[in-house]
């Protein structure tokens, strides 16, 4: 249902034509057919979700441009999609797929080639988290999101060791003890990092 609603929108947008509507991730990476943007909904059922879709994309056409349909904020799939892979990329809110001019906006965004993912800036989270430079907070966002050390490391293109030495970096910063037999790291800093959010969103909801 949700996508015919989005093909009615699109077909009464001007200089838009759609190539094609897949039920999930898996028929849109199959497709033969050639088009300049894939909208893609973040969630797609069984299959990769929308984000991995999109990196699948981009491995066989990589000037394709990626408009992701959420209905989150963009701060909680960001860090899903490494930081040398986000030109070209966009979301657009579900609750905006009947308004034409949002979804053409998206679009000629992509097309244009704008790193307008590149450009959202991290959590304003508050406490011994904020210290941290963009690139720590984006480390401690993936372990809070339970990214394994190989998985932090595919995602930011980085070495094993260098991996494991920005970690310990976070850690010390936060200043978790990595000795303690009574306290997991990683599950203390996941701790610290989803405290530091959920302040700054109760902060911003009293403003």
């Amino acid at each position: 249902m949700f996508r015919e609603l989005l093909q009615r929108s699109l077909s009464l947008t001007t200089g838009v034509r759609v190539m094609g509507a897949y039920p999930n991730g898996d028929a849109l990476l199959t497709a033969e057919v050639t088009y300049m943007v894939a909208i893609i909904d973040i969630e797609l059922g069984q299959g990769p979700n929308g984000i991995q879709t999109g990196l699948l994309l981009r491995r066989t056409r990589p000037n394709v441009g990626i408009v992701i349909l959420s209905q989150h904020d963009p701060e909680e799939w960001l860090s899903l999609i490494p930081t040398a892979d986000r030109r070209g990329w966009t979301y657009l809110r579900k609750s905006e797929v009947r308004d034409t001019r949002a979804i053409l906006q998206a679009i000629q965004a992509v097309l244009r080639g704008e790193d307008l993912l590149g450009d959202t800036p991290p959590p304003r989270v508050q406490g011994p988290v904020a210290s941290l430079t963009a690139r720590q907070l984006e480390i401690l966002r993936l372990i809070a999101l339970g990214y394994s050390n190989h998985e932090i490391g595919e995602q930011l293109r980085l070495a094993p060791k260098s991996v494991e030495h920005a970690i310990n970096r976070v850690y010390r910063s936060l200043h978790i003890a990595t000795d303690a037999s009574w306290l997991h790291p990683r599950v203390e800093a996941a701790r610290q990092y989803w405290d530091a959010v959920r302040s700054r969103k109760a902060s911003e909801a009293q403003r």
